[in-house]
């Protein structure tokens, strides 16, 4: 699986970076989860990320409390990204970007 991360400001295409997805468990919702945790990993301390993404199973998941979450099969990048969210101080939302549609605009 292979993982695309592209930063926009103001419609701006800033910067972008791709890579394979580490590991043995090799799914899609897994590598989304993993481009989330990159961006964390390469954060600034007290950054306020919105994060908008076309993981319906993420952004459900995440809508769970961390007891739960540490119970699905990604949790070893869960438990990552929470410590890094925790560590860093980042204020974190993930909001649901529909993919592939010929609709343009967030889901509210």
């Amino acid at each position: 699986v292979g993982v695309g991360i592209a930063v926009l400001l103001h419609d701006s295409f800033l910067w972008g970076l791709y890579s394979n997805l580490p590991g043995d468990i090799q799914t899609v919702p897994r590598g989304e989860l993993y481009a989330i945790l990159l961006i964390l990993r390469f954060s600034i301390p007290n950054a306020h990320l919105l994060i908008v993404s076309d993981s319906k199973v993420n952004i459900d998941i995440y809508d769970h409390d961390r007891e739960y979450i540490m119970h699905t099969v990604s949790w070893d990048l869960w438990a990552e990204l929470f410590q890094l969210v925790d560590y860093k101080h980042i204020q974190f939302s993930i909001t649901y970007q529909p993919a592939h549609t010929d609709t343009v605009g967030f889901v509210e």
